[in-house]
């Protein structure tokens, strides 16, 4: 599972509002704190029997047109040169088709792909030389699309001849900057120095001046450098050199291309990716001591080369010392990887609300974008007689929070199990469930037409004995379906109203083998076919989602079937939304010590995809006392929000985490 996470920095405002953030994934990468899971070897050499290769190394990535094309060099019998390979999805890139790039017959590789905005153009930048290596420098080529390696040109060089003060160079990178209208070179040299040249726009790719040394030190190779996405500040990943034949990258921060370069982090003990600070993902067997030669995946394609700092992934080439042993460079047997930032969001980007003891919340949003989060206020987690259901929203996309107000508060009963929707006319339904010393429950709505500042009766669902955990969905043809079950756990129900939600028709979803129905949420996959994703309750289950359909707008339902997604430790109920083109659940694949999310594309939402860790609620593996009742809703095209009760030794709340979903989601 490839994983990725964040982290944040709070201000506190008074008990019980909300607290806001600074952006959080900017000030772990200015303080140089950095932290990754690897996943497993995503890309070897491929099986080519009339012309083989040992090794596949210094990768350059872009994602364009619906899929990732990767171009690197690879290492053949007696020869260097290039292939590339395009995919949509990173666990399909080792099964890709592999296009071998001889565009001479010399020397070359070390490619970097990127699109110059200015000239509509792709190009790709790269080293080539002679075999006598008389002259051996940067060079370029263009083509058409990434995805058509065939349409590469012939090498051109950067620079007419070598400047006279360079004696060695190599891993050439090129990044624009629009403000200025200029395009920077950079390229190491194998003796701790980083280079820079520069060329106007209008010149590019010609016209470079004479290179200068802009940073020095215990530096060696392939450096690369990025603009980071709303900071003022440009970040260069620079390869060093450790014991025993490994690798491992230092970082660098500047204010602009042509600036000082300060480190932030630049050593074993500190690294920007290194053994010290990198772990495998769990089930992934350790296959690399070296985080060599990589590029980060950037946010566009363009000649900018942006990176999301609360999102970073690092494509990188890797081999263990058993495979270096008794080897020589250029036989080392290099595979590439991903590292995903794991640990920066160990801490909510902003607290909601504090108070005794908070929890299961939900969010909705309005069409204005007004953030709604609802949930239950009490003394502890089982029956509180001070339980009530109160509310609160954010009108700046969830940076802050306005003071919680009681939306239903009935004296010595538990209302919990809070969760709103935004009707049309932006009128909010919420429904939640009484619960009395007796452990007899009762699922409630509740509306409101002025913004929540009154409040109508409560009026029961329809069936006894029954508890909510998701809100009401609006489906396509105007109608409402309600996923609510019998208490405790026996028997999913669903409910269905055609009045906007002011009566109800309740049908029960089928319990299965092995399977009794629990709290659920329901996604309208498309009009009148309706997916919902169970938590179950049976005396053998073991924290696996199921999942049932409805073809008819929630009318009858399906018999549940397993999916492959596991909530582990107490299993908690999942989220079922569209993110971006992909159905998605967002759920706590270890409750109370992380929160993932999965996507599919399996018709039937059996088989998911695990590729994104959301939040950990510690920076290790330690749980928090209770938590895990994760729910979400988009801010962006890219963003959700996802609030979570916590129950911590320090605090007990409400909180939020920005989570950026990738690109390709």
């Amino acid at each position: 599972m490839i994983q990725s996470p964040w982290m944040a920095a709070l201000c506190v405002l008074l008990l019980g509002a909300g607290e806001s953030a600074t952006e959080p994934a900017a000030s772990d990468l200015l303080a140089g704190e950095f932290s990754w899971t690897c996943g497993p070897q995503l890309i070897a050499p491929a099986d080519r029997p009339e012309d083989p290769y040992h090794a596949i190394k210094d990768p350059s990535v872009v994602f364009f047109g619906g899929k990732w094309h990767v171009y690197a060099t690879i290492k053949l019998k007696g020869r260097t040169a290039m292939e590339s390979l395009s995919f949509s999805d990173w666990k399909d890139a080792n099964a890709a088709p592999r296009q071998l790039i001889q565009l001479v017959d010399a020397y070359h590789c070390a490619p970097q792909v990127l699109y110059f905005g200015p000239q509509k153009k792709w190009y790709i930048i790269y080293q080539w030389g002679d075999d006598s290596r008389k002259y051996f420098g940067p060079c370029y080529s263009t083509l058409d699309d990434p995805g058509k390696p065939e349409s590469l040109t012939k090498p051109v060089m950067l620079y007419p001849e070598k400047p006279s003060n360079i004696s060695g160079w190599l891993d050439f990178w090129v990044i624009g900057d629009p403000g200025s209208a200029k395009a920077h070179l950079f390229f190491t040299s194998l003796d701790g120095k980083m280079w820079r040249a520069e060329t106007k726009y209008a010149d590019f790719p010609h016209g470079w001046s004479r290179p200068e040394v802009v940073l020095q030190g215990d530096i060696f190779e392939a450096s690369h450098t990025y603009r980071l996405k709303g900071l003022e500040k440009f970040l260069t990943i620079i390869e060093a050199q450790a014991s025993g034949g490994r690798r491992y990258y230092k970082a660098y921060l500047a204010d602009k291309l042509d600036g000082e370069w300060k480190p932030i982090a630049d050593g074993l003990e500190k690294p920007f990716a290194g053994e010290r600070n990198v772990k495998f993902a769990s089930g992934t067997a350790p296959w690399t001591d070296s985080f060599s030669h990589g590029e980060l995946l950037r946010e566009g394609f363009d000649e900018t080369m942006t990176v999301d700092p609360a999102r970073l992934r690092f494509l990188f080439q890797g081999c263990s010392a058993a495979d270096r042993e008794g080897k020589g460079y250029g036989a080392f047997p290099w595979r590439l990887g991903l590292l995903e930032a794991s640990s920066i969001k160990s801490r909510p980007d902003v607290v909601i609300y504090r108070g005794t003891y908070p929890g299961w919340p939900w969010i909705a949003r309005s069409a204005d974008g007004t953030l709604w989060c609802v949930f239950r206020e009490g003394t502890v987690h089982d029956f509180s007689a001070e339980g009530k259901a109160l509310w609160t929203k954010s009108t700046d996309g969830g940076k802050s929070w306005s003071m919680a107000q009681t939306i239903v508060d009935e004296p010595g009963v538990d209302d919990r199990n809070v969760a709103i929707t935004v009707l049309p006319k932006e009128e909010l339904l919420v429904v939640y469930n009484t619960y009395t010393a007796q452990r007899e429950s009762l699922a409630m709505t509740v509306r409101s037409g002025d913004g929540g500042a009154t409040w109508s009766k409560p009026q029961p669902v329809g069936e006894p004995n029954t508890r909510t955990r998701s809100a009401a969905v609006a489906l396509a043809d105007g109608s409402l379906i309600l996923p609510y079950y019998v208490a405790p756990g026996s028997g999913a129900l669903a409910a269905r109203s055609i009045d906007g939600g002011r009566s109800w028709t309740t049908v029960r979803v089928p319990d299965a083998d092995g399977f009794v129905g629990d709290e659920w949420d329901v996604l309208e996959v498309k009009p009148d076919h309706l997916v919902g994703v169970f938590r179950n309750s049976h005396p053998r289950q073991d924290g696996t989602f199921w999942i049932a359909a409805s073809k008819d707008g929630g009318k009858t339902w399906s018999p549940p079937r397993p999916s492959n997604v596991q909530s582990k430790r107490h299993a908690s109920p999942a989220q079922i939304v569209r993110q971006g083109k992909s159905p998605t659940l967002v759920f706590a694949d270890r409750r109370m010590v992380s929160v993932s999310a999965a996507r599919t594309k399996d018709p039937e939402l059996l088989k998911w995809d695990l590729d994104l860790s959301c939040y950990r609620y510690n920076e290790g593996e330690e749980p928090i006392a209770d938590g895990s009742y994760p729910a979400s809703v988009p801010v962006d095209a890219r963003t959700r929000l996802i609030v979570d009760y916590e129950i911590r030794s320090d605090a007990k709340q409400i909180a939020g985490y920005f989570v950026t979903f990738p690109e390709d989601w």
